[in-house]
């Protein structure tokens, strides 16, 4: 079995499987760790780590000298991400560039890969997921993207910014995205008809954010629309 990067999200897997009265191998095959390996950590901890978060497990195991990574990175990495959690979401920031502020803190740290797969770990266990149901035609997903992008005039040679109009059908996964001089009602307008024009047909719902353009006063329950949305396009 090809053995994958150990964090403390399996070790607790691992000790809660063998709680509930899991046998070894069919541990093995549900967290894809080997027979050894599983051995080597219910060895390493008390019964009772389940109940542990996954730093206070890092911390017990960190302990022992069996633990094959090693202990400071992993706890230097796991630090860095409380950091990064807060500064992921702003726009530009990719993992490339939190990998890049992360190894000139630490240069001896974890590569690209090793990097992406802790980050995925330990988003996981903040993150709530929930599965929607939708049905053909029923709704379209409309915003900006956040970044301006740029298209050059082939006369002047000049580089212009331009907005990012992106619309989905979230049933079909089916997206049209159309670049515009600004998020005004006039270019809002023009993109909101080639979407349509582009879906062959209007949806029962147009669905935005907080859009300027759309939205006067926004709220939870009763946003105030602009005068374009109230009376239709």
């Amino acid at each position: 079995m090809s053995q994958k990067p150990i964090t403390m999200d399996h070790v607790k897997q691992i000790v809660q499987l063998k709680q509930d009265g899991v046998a070894i191998k069919e541990i093995v095959r549900r967290v894809g760790i080997c027979r050894n390996s599983v051995r080597k950590y219910l060895g390493l901890v008390d019964a009772d780590a389940s109940d542990l978060s996954s730093k206070e497990l890092a911390d017990k195991v960190y302990n022992n000298d069996a633990l094959e990574y090693n202990t400071n990175r992993l706890q230097q990495l796991f630090i860095f991400f409380e950091y990064a959690s807060t500064e992921q979401p702003k726009t530009g920031v990719t993992r490339k560039l939190l990998l890049h502020e992360y190894l000139q803190k630490h240069p001896d740290g974890y590569a690209y890969s090793q990097f992406c797969y802790h980050l995925k770990q330990h988003q996981k266990q903040g993150d709530l997921a929930m599965h929607l149901e939708y049905t053909s035609g029923d709704v379209s997903m409309i915003d900006y993207a956040g970044k301006l992008l740029y298209y050059t005039d082939e006369q002047t040679g000049e580089q212009i910014a331009c907005q990012i109009f992106i619309s989905v059908l979230p049933f079909r996964g089916l997206i049209y995205s159309e670049a515009a001089h600004t998020q005004k009602t006039a270019d809002f307008i023009h993109c909101i008809n080639g979407m349509l024009s582009f879906f062959g047909g209007a949806p029962s719902t147009i669905l935005c954010g907080n859009l300027k353009t759309a939205v006067i006063r926004p709220s939870r329950y009763e946003p105030v629309f602009t005068v374009v949305f109230r009376t239709g396009l």
